[in-house]
């Protein structure tokens, strides 16, 4: 059992990514085949999985850029602070 399975059977799991990066078919499975089933065995009220698309990557560019560069668009870091039971996730 993964913990973020464990911790959906007893807390509503919220989880924010990268669309493009999220969704990325190599190397490995993408982040959104990983939280898939969370969300059909739990529900979207238990399990709540939401992808950024930056509003840069469109029209031309996004037909144009291969998807390994195209994540290049949207990338940002985040600091994450914990306390106590809470993440906050500043960019």
């Amino acid at each position: 059992m993964s913990s973020l399975h464990f911790y959906a059977l007893y807390r509503k799991h919220r989880t924010r990514t990268n669309r493009l990066r999220g969704t990325r078919k190599s190397p490995g499975p993408s982040t959104a085949a990983l939280l898939a089933p969370l969300v059909r065995e739990f529900g979207s009220e238990r399990v709540e999985v939401r992808m950024y698309h930056t509003p840069n990557l469109r029209g031309f560019w996004k037909w144009v850029l291969p998807e390994r560069l195209n994540e290049g668009m949207g990338v940002q870091h985040m600091k994450l602070y914990g306390v106590d039971d809470e993440l906050i996730i500043s960019g």
